[in-house]
């Protein structure tokens, strides 16, 4: 078998020059060349070489100029020869520049002179494929009380077409007399895509129709050949037989008998080459035969002539219908085209089953019904489908023309969906269109026509469709022209299935390769506009399903730039007016600034009048313009656009088939703009209309189709419109069901869902429904489960800002169960909905000790894929590429869902049933297992406490303080330390005493009331505060009632009768107390930078002296050690982190409110961030003050998400930290800092569980020494095992010792080896 010749490239044939132009010009100055055409006269063509690298010969030679004439004529005769010879490879164009203008002046002007040729260069296109337009996704604001979606808004651009090839099948040319046994051309199908075909003449047309040759019986009749020797020029005298006794001799004869009495010895030469060599090889067996009988041609043509009678008449039928057809396609008359199927259907009849023309037949006749199709004069495509069947499987694939059977039928295939969507005809064309390239040698020209066919198939969204695309792709390699486009077209259809089945990873690829189709070309590329619009379309499609800003502000710019390069008179200019019309519109919806949707409505006014009457895409362009002016109404409430928006909603519909794919889409919008105009005008024939019109759009659509969202959107909001208006409880139960069908629908995307989960959470508050507390647990798992999908705590607390207008959900939702006296899910509520960026970020610290000693091998599969996951996380935090980020986030879901895998196997498990889901009660009332934690609730429905104590049920606490009270009450604190940090020590506080007397009074006081004389709570017992919302501003340990009893003793404060700590969240605290296990031999790190960098804030004077304090007091027995100075770096900071367990920090610290991540330690060179010591899992850190400005403090756009310095270091692994909630005087602060470390030491013994208690002895101490709003500054947060600090309090209590004293024993006696310890010192 002889081997296959191997890809033409240096690389396979290193002795072979592969020329360019200049290359062989630069060669011939040289001697070498003098040389070889002075010693190779003999070959004509010296920059010839074999594979050896050796000069052809001139027999070579002459074999590839008969090769190429072959190829001239065979192009000829298929109609695609061109007058003069376009660019092909150097070697090539080198002969046929020489050797082409003689023969083309021969062969193509005769042939003009002698017929009436048609030109058919402009290809049939048809409307593009409506499923390739985007559509409008329209809520994404709670403002508007809807979620919009449109009617696609545009389609895969028409100008993303293959670049322009010159070559020989630039013009497809109809002679007189074409193939009577085959179609006149290959007709390129329709492209239903929105690229139509480009109907430049030098743009590689589909396959065209091989040599019928092989394909009929003999007596042939007049067919198309190639000519095989030297002459180029065909004689015009009376053929005649030679006296040579051979079989092409004997070929001649029969030819000039039956098929061409009047033939030419060159019409003769091309229907010898047109002969397989099977035929050919039969010829010379007859011919060997008649020679031993004497060669008696006359008689054998003659016996010959009456056998093929039947064939003679079935070439002349043959021959007659093609004529017919050659006039029908040049006049367009239609009985010519019925005369032409006539006689193809008598050739039919008489090729009846078995003869070997049959299949010859059905294609003829085929494709004369298919072109009357084409040309609308037939409307029956399906018995041309089914002829081209038949003829298909005539012909296996071992036969000549099995390749063009197979295009045939792709081609019809292709022109019915065209014209009639059928989803399973471009499904089978792309199955087709698959095997024929298998079938198409690698780099061939047939290989590239077909490659250009499947580029123009109709893009589909199947997976066979997909398979196709990625089989071109990969045929494709860089630096193919035709990558680009393949890369686009897949992208394309990706993004297609992305819209029906809303899988994200579809989404994801279509973008990365869209991407690439735009990196490999440049502006000035036929296509690019094409490409940057579809690229955009994509990232606009993530943006609705996703929610990431990024992509919307990278689509309008793509947008921008693609219509600057359409202008007036671009024939895609109504496109890129329409995409950013709708990308202006979904900024409007998330950014409410009224020039995005003023403009967008005058873009796509404009491209409306670039759709007249009668226009493919006007019932596209009249359904986004009314979207557009809807939303204008929605925001300006001008009913003119409203009233215009139904009117080209109604208009688009009208325009649209009823098997539109894409009809439920308008079917969407013109529902919800009738609800609107219903609540406006009470007219109960809209809101009839609009549900009945929403019930047609759900009975179109598969049960998991995304777009079931919008029915389900907009029939909930024409139900509670009638309620509102009717107050019939049964349209509130459907408007209820069908928030529940809109929020769990699976294949939408979160934010779209989190928002329907929203107005759930209203609608059933306002109406009083028993649905509640079921719409605010669902909107927490939607927004939990989008949160999840982002690797970083940026983008997740990005993504949660998004939704700003709920942030009041979690308080809200605890306050709904409050009211039906349901506080155990008011607690788990509220816990649920707050800190959900602490509670993400845990999943992947979460000790897994017990579920080792349960099953050990799913323990490791745990952290095994914990440890695989956190790594794609902090590495996708670096990046800044957006398509290396897309890549990483694509990567991140995938491990993201292995993880997934290995946590529902542990859930399988029954002591794990919940592992890593939402705590419930039980689980949380761990929190208080030392003291209870007190919840504060501040919502503008009311403010109020829940009090969680060590055993038993929450108990509730209402308060009277307000939402609006605390928020001046916030005000009017920040004033008061901005104020004190002014005035010398020794003035009087005034505003902050007042402050905190309305703390106690109004917040703390009825909520001691609880713990004393309900809680029976014993004085100086611990408590955690855990507030919420506005309550995270203030200083609620601070309470203090300032006021003197008649026998002239203090009113207690706060702090004189509990040992306060905060906590973000009870889960917070539940993990540090089960980190405490992980205990390790303590060490001890002071961290101070008192000469920060140059523009990074003030020399802080008293941070050496700080230090050395710190050090003198910290027990000598302890491993410690001193950073400062040029030592003390982020990463020597960093690493002393790492490796101690204690750690005392003196330095700048520095809270951001907008991006609270990016809070930070100021060292000598870089920050400390946040994301930095998050970054950190530090299971053994044991307690760390923080001697430093506002490290206690949240940020306002999240408050309830307690995103600051002191949870950071609490999340990384300290279980016990003082941090500070404003500016720290550093002159002052020292004095607190020794009174703490001189009662945490107090007894030698590194106890991190100490430290609420030596904070609350330290402010007591240095009251007259520090300032009020200097002691005020430093909290706790974090744990406590037990009590044991007797003598200390003792002594500071010293005319209550006695009674203290025992206080302190019962206490202290209830909490193991600590007050083992007690006893033994007492």
């Amino acid at each position: 078998m002889k081997s296959r010749l191997q890809p033409l490239n240096q690389h396979n044939y290193p002795k072979t020059r592969f020329w360019t132009e200049d290359m062989y010009t630069e060669w011939s100055k040289t001697p070498a060349f003098q040389w070889t055409h002075e010693n190779h006269t003999a070959c004509p063509f010296p920059f010839l070489e074999d594979t050896d690298g050796k000069l052809v010969t001139k027999a070579e030679a002459s074999n590839i100029l008969k090769t190429l004439r072959n190829v001239w004529h065979t192009l000829l005769n298929n109609n695609h020869a061109p007058d003069t010879w376009g660019r092909a490879g150097a070697k090539v164009q080198a002969i046929a520049t020489e050797r082409y203008p003689l023969w083309a002046s021969t062969h193509i002007k005769k042939r003009k002179k002698s017929s009436d040729a048609v030109v058919l260069s402009d290809v049939p296109s048809e409307s593009p494929d409506n499923s390739s337009l985007p559509s409008d996704h329209l809520v994404k604001q709670p403002k508007v009380d809807e979620t919009d979606v449109m009617a696609p808004l545009a389609t895969l651009d028409p100008t993303a077409s293959l670049p322009q090839i010159k070559n020989p099948l630039a013009k497809l040319v109809l002679p007189k007399k074409p193939n009577p046994l085959e179609p006149p051309s290959a007709l390129a199908p329709p492209t239903n895509d929105p690229t139509p075909q480009n109907p430049d003449p030098t743009v590689l047309p589909v396959l065209p129709p091989m040599a019928p040759a092989t394909d009929t019986a003999s007596p042939m009749p007049a067919a198309a050949g190639t000519m095989d020797d030297t002459s180029d020029i065909a004689t015009t005298k009376k053929f005649q037989p030679s006296a040579t006794k051979n079989g092409r001799n004997l070929c001649t004869h029969r030819w000039l008998k039956i098929i061409a009495p009047n033939g030419t010895s060159g019409d003769f030469k091309i229907y010898w080459n047109a002969l397989s060599k099977d035929s050919q090889v039969n010829y010379e067996s007859e011919a060997a035969a008649l020679i031993s009988q004497g060669w008696n041609v006359d008689r054998e043509c003659s016996q010959h002539d009456q056998q093929s009678l039947v064939e003679c008449k079935i070439a002349r039928d043959t021959d007659a219908g093609h004529a017919h057809l050659a006039k029908y396609v040049t006049s367009k008359t239609v009985s010519q085209l019925k005369y032409a199927i006539q006689r193809f259907q008598l050739v039919l009849d008489q090729c009846r089953v078995g003869h070997l023309d049959r299949a010859a037949a059905l294609t003829n006749l085929a494709w004369a019904r298919l072109l009357g199709y084409i040309d609308n004069d037939l409307q029956d495509i399906d018995t041309a489908i089914s002829l081209f069947r038949d003829a298909f499987a005539l012909r296996p694939q071992c036969h000549p023309n099995h390749a063009l059977s197979l295009q045939n039928l792709t081609n019809a295939l292709t022109w019915r969906h065209g014209r009639k969507g059928t989803t399973s005809d471009i499904r089978e064309a792309a199955r087709l269109y698959h095997e024929l390239l298998l079938l198409c040698p690698e780099g061939t020209l047939l290989r590239s026509i077909v490659m250009n066919g499947c580029n123009n198939l109709s893009t589909d969204a199947s997976d066979e469709g997909i398979h196709l695309r990625r089989v071109i792709l990969e045929l494709c390699p860089l630096g193919y022209q035709l990558r680009p486009r393949a890369l686009d077209k897949l992208s394309w259809a990706l993004r297609l299935r992305f819209d029906q089945h809303g899988n994200i990873d579809d989404i994801d690829t279509s973008i990365q390769l869209g991407r690439e189709a735009v990196s490999l070309c440049s502006e000035g590329h036929d296509g690019y506009d094409g490409y940057l619009n579809n690229l955009a379309v994509s990232l606009g499609s993530r943006f609705d399903h996703q929610g990431k800003p990024d992509d919307l502000d990278e689509a309008i710019s793509l947008h921008e730039e693609a219509l600057r390069l359409r202008p007036v008179g671009h024939k895609s200019r109504d496109f890129s007016l329409d995409n950013l019309g709708g990308a202006l519109v979904t900024r409007f919806q998330t950014r409410r600034d009224i020039d995005d949707i003023t403009r967008a409505v005058d873009l796509r006014r404009e491209a409306l009048t670039l759709c007249p009457p009668g226009h493919p895409y006007r019932d596209r362009t009249l359904n986004n313009l009314a979207l557009a002016l809807q939303w204008r109404y929605d925001e300006l409430d001008v009913s003119e656009d409203l009233n215009e928006a139904i009117d080209w909603y109604r208009e688009s519909l009208r325009l649209k088939r009823l098997d539109d794919p894409e009809r439920h889409r308008t079917l969407h919008n013109l529902s919800s703009a009738l609800c609107s105009r219903f609540m406006q005008t009470q007219e109960n024939e809209d809101v009839e209309e609009a549900i009945t019109f929403c019930q047609e759009s759900l009975a179109a659509l598969s049960s998991l189709h995304p777009d079931r969202y919008f029915s389900y959107t907009w029939l909930r909001k024409a139900y509670l419109s009638r309620y509102q208006i009717l107050y019939d409880p049964a349209d509130l139960s459907l408007a209820i069901e069908h928030f529940r069908l809109a929020s769990r629908h699976p294949t939408q995307g979160f934010p779209d869902r989190i928002i329907q989960a929203y107005y759930w959470t209203v609608a059933a508050e306002q109406c009083g429904h028993e649905s509640a507390l079921e719409a605010y647990t669902t909107f927490f798992e939607l927004l939990d489960g989008h949160l999840a999908t982002r690797s970083s705590p940026t983008s997740r607390r990005e993504a949660a800002a998004a939704f700003h207008y709920a942030r009041s959900l979690p308080v809200d939702a605890a306050l709904c169960a409050v009211d039906i006296d349901n506080l155990l899910q008011a607690v788990e509520l509220v816990e649920q909905g707050r800190g959900q960026q602490w509670s993400l970020a845990s999943r992947l610290k979460t000790p897994v000790e017990d579920l080792e000693s349960v099953n050990p091998t799913l323990a490791q599969d745990y952290l095994e894929s914990r440890k695989v996951l956190s790594n794609a996380a902090q590495s996708s935090a670096t990046i800044i590429d957006r398509a290396a980020a897309d890549l990483g986030a694509t990567e991140y879901r995938s491990l993201t869902r292995q993880w997934e895998v290995v946590v529902t196997q542990i859930r399988g498990l029954r002591a794990f049933s919940r592992f890593l889901l939402p705590p419930l009660y039980e689980d949380l009332q761990a929190a208080a297992r030392h003291g209870p934690v007190i919840i504060l609730i501040a919502s503008k429905r009311s403010c109020s406490a829940i009090i969680v104590p060590t055993s038993g049920g929450p108990h509730h606490v209402p308060l009277s303080v307000t939402l609006k009270d605390l928020n001046i009450l916030k005000d009017r604190f920040t004033r008061a330390i901005r104020e004190a940090s002014r005035m010398n020590p020794g003035e009087s506080r005034t505003d902050l005493i007042v402050l905190s007397r309305i703390i106690w009074e109004e917040i703390m006081l009825p909520i001691v009331n609880v713990l004393e004389h309900v809680l029976k709570l014993e004085r100086l017992s611990r408590i955690w505060l855990c507030p919420t919302a506005a309550f995270t501003s203030i200083p609620l340990h601070a309470a203090h009632p300032f006021k003197t009893n008649p026998d002239r003793s203090k009113e207690p404060c706060l702090e004189d009768l509990y040992i306060c700590s905060y906590t973000p969240t009870l889960s917070a605290l539940v993990r540090s107390r089960q980190l405490m296990k992980k205990r390790v031999p303590p060490s001890f790190v002071a961290i101070g930078q008192g000469q920060p960098g140059e523009g990074k804030g003030k020399a802080l004077l008293a941070v050496d002296s700080e230090l050395e304090l710190v050090d003198k007091l910290v027990p000598a027995t302890v491993n410690r050690s001193t950073i400062s100075g040029d030592a003390a770096t982020r990463a020597g900071a960093l690493e002393a982190l790492e490796q101690n367990t204690w750690v005392h920090l003196a330095c700048h610290g520095k809270q951001d409110r907008t991006q609270p991540y990016n809070s930070h330690f100021v060292m000598r060179d870089e920050y400390i961030t946040l994301l930095d010591i998050m970054e950190k899992d530090i299971p053994h850190a044991e307690f760390a003050f923080l001697s430093a400005c506002h490290t206690a403090v949240g940020d306002e756009e999240t408050p309830d998400e307690v995103i600051h310095l002191a949870a950071g270091l609490q999340f990384s692994g300290f279980k016990s930290v003082i941090g500070t909630l404003w500016e720290v005087d550093d002159s002052v602060a020292k004095h607190v800092v020794k009174a703490f470390y001189e009662n945490m030491f107090e007894d030698g013994v590194m106890d991190c569980t100490k430290a609420a208690w030596a904070l609350n002895r330290a402010t007591h101490a240095v009251k007259t020494t520090v300032p009020l709003e200097q002691r005020m500054v430093f909290i706790h947060i974090g744990v406590i095992l037990a009590l044991h600090y007797i003598s200390s309090c003792a002594i500071v209590y010293s005319p209550f010792k006695l009674g203290l004293l025992f206080v302190y024993l019962k206490y202290a006696f209830r909490y193991g080896e600590g007050a083992q310890r007690q006893r033994e010192r007492i």
